[in-house]
């Protein structure tokens, strides 16, 4: 069954809109980030990737000068490339126009030079101490919630969320944040996404 989702998400990042949303949805239904005996880590790290790409491809940024001289389209890892060698299904691909290309950033001085910025749950710590130095980040900021069921509310600053309901890895949203950041989000992405808005 790995075997299979592998082969699918190979093929993912190449899709139309629909047929990429679908197989979200696929892949959700049948991995469990949990669960996944050793050998079977890569593949579910695969899976995480691949739902990174297609959340950005699916977002906008603020319009900016400097994005008519953009070759990159910036995804940091902070302090850690937790994916592993999954990072490299997403590598090179396209987001846009422009092509993606991961780093390893320690800080967050270097945030606004990041148009994704992913945190694993370990470095949530670190993530919320630098935070206030920082103030609101212009990134989309992503962090991996997977490790247990449900995994509690999106944490402050995050705009997005991965997610495990059971067998099924998903996301969710902050739109306050994303708005804070002046990202949005297709209408395709947001039927697929569950909603968190945070209350003054």
């Amino acid at each position: 069954m790995f075997a299979m989702i592998s082969r699918s998400v190979r093929a993912m990042a190449g899709y139309c809109l629909n047929a990429v949303l679908l197989c979200l949805l696929a892949i959700s239904s049948n991995v469990s980030a949990a669960e996944a005996a050793p050998g079977q880590v890569d593949t579910v790290s695969r899976v995480k990737a691949a739902f990174i790409l297609n959340i950005a491809k699916f977002a906008k940024w603020p319009e900016a000068p400097s994005l008519d001289v953009e070759e990159d389209f910036t995804l940091c890892l902070y302090q850690q490339n937790s994916l592993g060698s999954a990072i490299e299904l997403i590598e090179g691909r396209s987001v846009g126009a422009l092509s993606l290309r991961s780093r390893v950033v320690d800080t967050l001085s270097y945030e606004d030079q990041c148009h994704l910025l992913f945190v694993a749950a370990a470095d949530l710590p670190a993530f919320h101490e630098a935070l206030p130095a920082v103030g609101s980040l212009q990134s989309l900021t992503i962090v991996d919630q997977t490790a247990s069921d449900n995994g509690g509310p999106i944490p402050e600053g995050v705009v997005l969320a991965l997610k495990r309901r059971g067998e099924r890895i998903g996301f969710a949203i902050n739109l306050d944040t994303a708005s804070l950041a002046g990202i949005r989000f297709s209408s395709e992405l947001l039927k697929l996404a569950e909603i968190e808005v945070r209350e003054p």
